[in-house]
């Protein structure tokens, strides 16, 4: 199995057996990044042969090797704690961190778990300390639920495809005048998980060209005056 990310290059790829090895030695090969926190010691410790048993396709977790150009970089996981609801976890190699990795795979492994398997809700820790992976949790619409002495448990809910503007994964986007406003962008947002967008300009020809207004005279997203806000819908306009 593959998933396909936003980002030419970079798959999740469903882990096998004979994938263990691999997994394992990246593990071990990135034991002082990872166990920095605290966290990822018994994964480091764990057996490859545990791995193979747990990559089986009976196996307790839906594991993915998170790839780019086919190598593996890291790892993530869903598991079914008590299906619709899943518990995630994802982490990369050292030398794989800072390059928005995390964000494509975690976007991914969630429309998977959404789209393919049903999943009403994802939950997903975060040890104390690390900013970086929640960050990674937030810019993809996560939020936090409980906050426990080693680590923060954030949550997900399944969208609602009704509301295509979600206040819990929106961005804002300042727009200047230029030949093809907001276009790129709006396209780097879809890759750090965004599924809906606020977009502002001060340019007038801008606002009117992307102008999206209620009777009232109001944007109905955010009860802005009317051309100052606009909705996910512009996308087609900008491709």
């Amino acid at each position: 199995m593959l998933i396909e990310t936003t980002r030419e290059g970079v798959t999740l790829r469903r882990l096998t057996p004979s994938d263990a090895e691999e997994y394992s030695s990246l593990l071990r090969s990135n034991e002082a990044h990872l166990t920095r926190l605290g966290n990822y010691v018994d994964e480091v410790a764990t057996p490859t042969s545990v791995y193979a048993q747990q990559f089986a396709d009976d196996g307790p977790v839906l594991a993915f090797a998170i790839c780019e150009a086919a190598t593996m970089v890291g790892g993530t996981a869903l598991v079914p704690v008590d299906p619709p609801k899943y518990g995630l976890g994802y982490w990369l190699a050292a030398d794989a961190c800072g390059r928005g990795l995390a964000n494509v795979a975690l976007a991914a492994l969630a429309d998977f778990a959404f789209q393919q398997l049903g999943a009403t809700d994802l939950f997903a820790g975060v040890t104390h300390g690390n900013e970086k992976s929640a960050a990674v949790l937030e810019r993809n619409g996560f939020r936090i639920v409980a906050d426990f002495a080693d680590y923060t448990r954030f949550h997900l809910a399944q969208p609602d495809q009704g509301d295509h503007l979600n206040g819990a994964a929106c961005a804002a986007i300042w727009v200047p005048a230029t030949p093809a406003p907001g276009r790129n962008t709006y396209k780097v947002s879809l890759t750090r998980g965004v599924r809906g967008t606020v977009v502002h300009s001060t340019d007038d020809e801008t606002r009117e060209l992307w102008r999206v207004s209620s009777p009232s005279g109001y944007d109905t997203c955010c009860q802005r005056p009317a051309g100052s806000c606009w909705k996910t819908g512009l996308a087609q306009r900008l491709t």
